[in-house]
């Protein structure tokens, strides 16, 4: 199949009028190129409304279709997605091959094994904002989270990025950290540095004032697995 032309001719920084038709179709497929491959989460957001969606590639080979996560509008504004191009992090697939490898029964069964391991819906997700009294199943839940921080947690479980590096990420988000966001690194970073930034953090969020560790009510904040936000 002939390669195709993922810029226009004359801006490196503008899509072909091919993959804006992919896009514009719904029929947007992507192929993970990392090496060692890993998980990669992408967030877009759509300009009018200013909704946000994110999207999951897993550690996978295997066309991705992008569309079943986000409008057409959100994907072709993307920032994110025009830097992972240019990286060549992740390729265009043309929609026939992409379709073509993922009407094989035994593909769909590898796909829902790699989503359904990690709970990700399939479906578009949007990112609303959290309001609830409680984080469902005791943990942050993940459309409840900045995208930045899903993917440097993410980097950080692939060891594709070092701890020092996700800590100085982190820190620097830390007036716009929420609790969910805090509650998420805890249950879901390595035991280190970035972890225990979380949990001092979100101890004095949450109780200023109090003792170092005993900032949620029943938690060890140095010990404890999960957190549940009261």
């Amino acid at each position: 199949m002939a390669e195709i032309r993922t810029w226009y001719p004359t801006n490196y920084n503008v899509l072909s009028e091919e993959v804006k038709g992919f896009i514009e179709s719904e029929k947007f497929y992507v192929r993970n190129k990392t090496e060692p491959i890993g998980r990669l989460l992408l967030s877009f957001v759509e300009q009018q409304s200013g909704r946000s969606y994110l999207a999951e590639i897993p550690r996978t080979s295997l066309p991705i279709h992008l569309s079943a996560f986000a409008p057409p509008q959100a994907i072709l504004s993307s920032m994110n997605l025009r830097d992972l191009l240019r990286k060549r992090v992740v390729e265009v697939v043309h929609p026939s091959e992409a379709e073509k490898i993922l009407a094989d029964p035994t593909v769909q069964e590898e796909l829902d094994i790699l989503y359904n391991r990690r709970k990700v819906p399939t479906e578009r997700i949007e990112v609303v904002p959290y309001k609830g009294p409680e984080i469902p199943d005791s943990a942050a839940h993940e459309a409840f989270v900045n995208p930045r921080v899903l993917s440097v947690v993410a980097q950080l479980q692939d060891s594709n990025i070092g701890a020092k590096d996700a800590h100085y990420q982190i820190k620097a988000m830390e007036s716009t950290l929420s609790n969910d966001d805090l509650a998420y690194i805890i249950n879901h970073a390595p035991e280190g540095l970035v972890k225990t930034y979380a949990k001092k953090l979100l101890a004095s969020k949450v109780q200023p004032g109090k003792g170092e560790g005993q900032g949620l009510s029943g938690v060890d904040l140095e010990i404890g697995e999960t957190v549940a936000l009261p």
